[in-house]
């Protein structure tokens, strides 16, 4: 009898672990992952006004090199939160394999109890980010390759491509009102811009349904696609600021 409540409470301790993980994690790691990305944009932001208003130097480049220090560090936060549901799932199905074999062996001594699960996470997941590379985290490869285009173009050495590239990242027209973004948001899926009332009014709305409205571009979007662009809010800002001094 003792050996069966024992089980049961094991079983019980995980399973409500397990539940208030689910009901928090999700929720948890949509607004840590939203912090994340602004913190990526603002230090896309500073770097764009290291390699327009520093000049070329031992200044700037270690500015710089700060810079992509705390972009790597975000990028590994976000492994983190990638790896961290998978890596509680498996605890899970583990604990309750070793539960089963315990109950099922005449012999095996009784599981311990208060087992620290969180301990025991935090132990996995500091092993899984020490055994990663970041620099082979896609957030932190486009960033590099974006404020490289940035140097490039402020040091004269771009080529076509990169002046290509900076130009459209200062389109500042909303595809659907044909008018100045407003309140700007970046599709995660294509990176097309757009203002957010406009778009979520096409999402709800709108004729092509969740389509992008990017002519030729074929992805398909929802409310959860679409992010705030401080980039583009920021230009947006400083376009206006320009208009209004002349």
């Amino acid at each position: 009898m003792t050996k069966i409540t024992s089980h049961n409470e094991d079983l019980l301790c995980i399973a409500m672990f397990n539940l208030i993980l689910s009901l928090t994690m999700d929720d948890i790691i949509k607004k840590e992952k939203e912090s994340l990305r602004h913190g990526i944009q603002e230090a896309y932001l500073c770097a764009e006004f290291l390699t327009k208003y520093v000049e070329k130097g031992n200044e700037r480049d270690t500015h710089l090199k700060n810079l992509e220090g705390l972009v790597q560090n975000y990028c590994l936060l976000d492994y983190h939160l990638d790896i961290r549901p998978g890596l509680v799932a498996r605890m899970s199905q583990d604990e309750n394999k070793k539960i089963a074999q315990k109950e099922n062996s005449e012999t095996a001594e009784l599981p311990e109890g208060n087992t620290n699960y969180q301990a025991i996470l935090c132990e996995k997941v500091a092993s899984a980010i020490k055994n990663h590379n970041v620099k082979d985290h896609e957030k932190l490869k486009d960033y590099t390759k974006k404020v490289k285009r940035l140097i490039n173009v402020a040091d004269g050495t771009g080529d076509d491509d990169d002046l290509m590239v900076t130009e459209e990242s200062e389109n500042l027209l909303d595809p659907l009102s044909k008018t100045e973004l407003v309140d700007p948001v970046i599709s995660i899926k294509c990176r097309h811009r757009f203002s957010r009332k406009t778009i979520m009014e096409h999402l709800t709305h709108g004729r092509h349904g969740s389509q992008c409205p990017y002519v030729g571009c074929k992805a398909k979007l929802t409310p959860d696609d679409l992010e705030d662009d401080l980039i583009a809010a920021q230009i947006v800002k400083r376009s206006q600021y320009q208009r209004q001094l002349h």
